[in-house]
């Protein structure tokens, strides 16, 4: 659960149980919270783009610090998934544009 303002991984609690659930909502006050459900993911890419004309896949681990930790080794990722995932990068900044 979260504020669903959004704010990154600021004011996110992971629920266990009803009882939790019920605790930190009341916790929460006034502001609106969003409960989601968690997805843990086996690789988690980021994909920062420029111009529409340069794409790195970048492997990241959100739990391996409060910030998260960029691998940007070469062989952090397999040539074909750092190519699907440039080739993704670009399609959404595309649809952004």
């Amino acid at each position: 659960m979260g504020p669903a303002a959004g704010g990154g991984e600021h004011e996110i609690s992971e629920i266990h149980s009803l009882d939790e659930l019920l605790q930190r909502y009341d916790a929460s006050g006034r502001r609106t919270m969003m409960l989601q459900e968690l997805v843990a993911w086996d690789t988690n890419i980021r994909v920062p783009t420029v111009g529409r004309r340069h794409a790195r896949a970048i492997s990241y681990d959100q739990a391996a610090t409060p910030r998260g930790t960029y691998d940007q080794e070469d062989d952090a990722l397999s040539p074909s998934m750092r190519d699907e995932a440039e080739e993704l990068g670009f399609s959404r900044a595309g649809a952004r544009a």
